[in-house]
């Protein structure tokens, strides 16, 4: 069984760091014109699914943010799926695997791990 959660998981680490790195890494210089991609998939107000140059085994599609004007101001790794055991160790493996990865390459940073109230992180509504 696969869970969607698991792909929520690995994206919260990719926003504590800066835009400009996860470009970087991914081998999408900062500023760069969408046409200068290999874009797959254009999906509308800026946002296109691209091929990148550099992947990373924990991704499975990458998504740019883009202006005319100012070139790709974002570049964002969606996870792959992990299997689900009882206590999301492989997911957690994969998760702590990435962020060393990310720490020894750029430094410290500041860690948003979180998960919301409720059955697949939804909020709890009142009654």
């Amino acid at each position: 069984m696969r869970s969607n959660r698991h792909r929520a998981i690995t994206i919260c680490l990719l926003l504590v760091v800066p835009a400009s790195a996860i470009a970087q890494a991914f081998g999408i210089q900062q500023g760069v014109s969408v046409d200068q991609l290999d874009v797959v998939e254009d999906l509308d107000t800026g946002r296109y699914v691209v091929n990148v140059p550099k992947p990373h085994s924990e991704f499975e599609v990458y998504v740019v943010t883009a202006s005319d004007t100012k070139g790709v101001c974002l570049v964002r790794g969606v996870g792959k799926d992990h299997d689900n055991d009882r206590y999301g160790q492989s997911v957690r493996t994969a998760f702590d695997k990435l962020e060393g990865a990310l720490e020894a390459r750029y430094g410290d940073f500041e860690r948003a791990d979180f998960l919301n109230a409720g059955p697949y992180g939804t909020r709890p509504t009142s009654g």
